[in-house]
């Protein structure tokens, strides 16, 4: 007998939506996620200044998806504006900015990641991502999270039977749904559930580990509204991509400032190979090379900074498309009744779009009835 309908693992902007759902259809469910970490790639950036997205808000061309926006919009209900800025990317070569082309001989191993951001024509949307996440959060109840690891899947024949967490505490769900990184979940499979070139293509994956560079400037500190795509030459050829966002008064005074100052955000992205943490030595050569290239395209940059926060996301733009099978269209695994995945690198989207297309995806699993009786208490 289950203890509950459903159990989500993971803390993704996905997760939450699906989430979301489950709490308006009145389902027993729990997520293995802590609230304030939920979404993190999307979370608030919380500055003494007031409250921003976190990392590029920008929404490219080469990613925007209106048809995913509009089911998300059904979803949350919640109207979502689109503000369109027509700007072709500028690069800054020999003391001048010039529209960028390409990057010629000297292309990135991570040009695939740097090209979710390089478009001519961009959208900002109202209300922001983070907003999206305050906004489903205050419909879920903080009992319906759980804050621990998963440590255990224990199958029974062609089904998942209980999920052990680091508490020792075994749940069982009668479906359950996996959101979190894939290559984690591989850890727990029994044998022969995926097939052998699905695995071979997992194992050889890039990976890459996302450095983001948020910063406040005093002031309208440029009227540059176009997607920046800095690199040098050489070895210093680390390329980042940012953007400047339209300056605004102070949503939050601090002391030592008053209600007429102005603001300006921006906001920049490298990528490093790996898994990294923001330890990690290759990751502070990567923010030190970004901080060059921004102080090469405007040396005044630095001056005027009002709050800086270096942020890190490992695996954040994988992509594994190509494991599908042994994974039907809803997500459920061909050789498990109750297992099913929606981890963001099995989506051909990007940025939050492949995580609203996941939480789509995974409909079919949440729409119908679970088929298997399940325990009057959560426990």
């Amino acid at each position: 007998m289950a203890d509950i309908d459903y159990l989500l693992i993971g803390d993704t902007f996905s997760s939450l939506l699906v989430a979301s759902k489950l709490e308006k259809q009145g389902k027993r469910y729990l997520i293995v996620a802590q609230p304030d970490l939920i979404g993190r790639e999307y979370r608030a950036s919380e500055t003494p200044f007031g409250t921003f997205d976190h990392g590029i808000s920008a929404q490219s061309e080469n990613t925007f998806d209106a048809e995913l926006l509009g089911w998300l919009e059904d979803e949350m209900g919640l109207k979502i504006h689109e503000h369109a800025v027509d700007a072709a990317p500028q690069t800054f070569q020999k003391g001048e900015f010039t529209n960028f082309i390409g990057f010629g001989q000297q292309s990135p191993e991570f040009y695939q990641a740097l090209a979710d951001y390089i478009c001519d024509k961009y959208s900002l949307l109202i209300p922001h991502v983070h907003q999206w996440i305050t906004h489903l959060l205050r419909d879920i109840p903080k009992e319906r999270f759980v804050f621990q690891q998963v440590v255990k899947m224990n199958f029974e024949g062609d089904r998942l039977d209980s999920v052990t967490l680091s508490d020792r505490k075994a749940i069982k769900a009668a479906k359950v749904i996996y959101f979190d990184v894939f290559s984690k979940l591989m850890t727990h499979l029994p044998n022969g559930v995926l097939t052998g070139r699905a695995l071979q293509k997992i194992s050889r994956a890039e990976t890459w580990t996302s450095v983001y560079l948020d910063l406040i400037h005093r002031g309208n500190f440029t009227e540059n509204r176009f997607i920046h795509v800095l690199y040098g030459t050489g070895k210093e050829a680390w390329p980042c991509v940012g953007v400047f966002e339209s300056d605004t008064h102070l949503s939050h005074v601090p002391e030592g400032f008053d209600t007429n100052t102005r603001i300006q955000r921006s906001s920049w992205v490298t990528f490093v190979r790996g898994e990294l943490t923001f330890d990690d030595e290759a990751t502070g050569g990567a923010l030190r090379e970004v901080k060059r290239q921004i102080k090469r395209a405007y040396p005044d940059i630095f001056n005027e900074v009002l709050f800086e926060k270096v942020s890190v996301h490992p695996l954040s733009h994988n992509h594994l498309v190509g494991v599908e099978k042994g994974i039907e269209a809803d997500g459920r695994f061909t050789k498990l009744a109750n297992l099913y995945v929606a981890s963001p690198e099995l989506s051909e989207k990007a940025l939050i779009w492949r995580q609203i297309d996941m939480a789509r995806r995974i409909q079919p699993a949440i729409s119908g009835e679970t088929n298997l009786e399940a325990s009057s208490e959560i426990r």
